[in-house]
């Protein structure tokens, strides 16, 4: 069990504190290492199947709408307000939501959730950067007698990846945020360890949480832009060095 040190140097001198503070961790560290190790997997595997799935709804939405900016508006203010729902409620109503097919609580209602929350910024930047691509560009394309969807796939799609890919980073770090809250819906991840240390006031529980759930959202950030850098064409390399 993690024991609580509570001295009188610990309550006069902060260095007192700092040192019983980390010692509380690294024996929470020490004691719950496996369940630390199977609740890191539940939340990489929340995130692993949401954001895939809000990549493959959103990319589409963002390329449709590129050309019809009144449906633009439209799709991306309804995206808005559905991120601005709080997350917590957000989970709620997909608990409810599913409950009648007996898929309440559990990967179902977390899934469903974080795509709901990573749908604006993928679909808004896939949007703004087709929209972006140089007018000279398109115009040498059309004069090389590229139809519409030669264009759309060998200019404007590949030209855009740094921006779309930046909007996939930003509803990835976002996803490993929200599915903290996965844990209060039955399908568990690494907010059990913030959720469970605040209702036993155990802060060296909620500390390691909180800064698991950090390094899984700088880990996930590091890889998507390693990807980006591999999609990204080597002319815009060469353009950003």
């Amino acid at each position: 069990m993690l024991h609580r040190f509570e001295t009188w140097e610990a309550q006069n001198y902060p260095a007192a504190k700092e040192a019983i503070l980390i010692e509380n961790l690294m024996l929470f560290l020490k004691y719950y290492n496996e369940r630390i190790l199977l609740e890191f997997l539940q939340h990489l595997k929340i995130i692993g199947v949401s954001i895939p799935i809000s990549i493959l709804v959103s990319v589409p939405i963002g390329i449709y709408i590129s050309s019809r900016p009144r449906i633009a508006k439209i799709v991306i203010y309804i995206a808005g307000i559905l991120m601005t729902i709080p997350s917590l409620a957000l989970f709620g109503i997909m608990v409810v939501s599913f409950a009648p097919w007996g898929l309440g609580l559990g990967m179902v209602p977390a899934v469903t959730a974080i795509t709901i929350y990573s749908l604006l910024p993928i679909t808004r930047n896939t949007y703004t950067a087709l929209n972006s691509v140089p007018a000279g560009v398109l115009e040498a394309a059309k004069g090389m007698g590229f139809s519409k969807r030669q264009t759309l796939w060998k200019i404007r799609i590949p030209l855009s990846i740094p921006v779309i890919m930046a909007g996939v980073r930003t509803s990835v770090v976002l996803g490993v945020s929200v599915a903290t809250f996965a844990t209060l819906v039955g399908a568990g991840g690494l907010g059990y360890f913030i959720f469970s240390g605040i209702s036993r006031s155990n802060f060296a529980m909620v500390l390691a949480g909180a800064l698991l759930v950090s390094a899984l959202g700088i880990g996930v950030n590091w890889f998507f832009m390693q990807l980006e850098i591999w999609l990204t064409p080597r002319g815009l390399k060469v353009g950003r060095k």
